[in-house]
């Protein structure tokens, strides 16, 4: 079995990080299993690190806000762009099932 989900596709990457800025129950049950390494690219793993980090210290998904401060905190701009751009997919998917 692969520890990378990169064999599902960055779609479904996207899914996971929607879940995890949409469910609190989801982050809850998932929080201490998944690792940021699993995503394929360092921008997924920026926000899911971010997204658990914020989580555990405030016990809430990070905001709309809160990933702006922490994504306008980034000094590599190719990176800041990759985030900037995996974020809009994934707030896409917000009001899917």
């Amino acid at each position: 079995m692969s520890d990378r989900l990169s064999e599902f596709g960055y779609s479904f990457q996207i899914k996971i990080i929607t879940c995890l800025l949409k469910s609190k129950e989801f982050l809850q049950q998932i929080n201490d299993i998944l690792d940021d390494s699993y995503f394929e690219n360092e921008s997924n793993q920026f926000l899911v690190s971010t997204i658990k980090d914020y989580f555990i210290k405030y016990k809430s998904q990070p905001t709309a806000e809160v990933l702006k401060v922490k994504i306008s905190e980034i000094s590599d701009e190719v990176l800041k762009k990759s985030v900037v751009s995996n974020v809009k997919d994934a707030l896409k998917h917000l009001d899917a099932q």
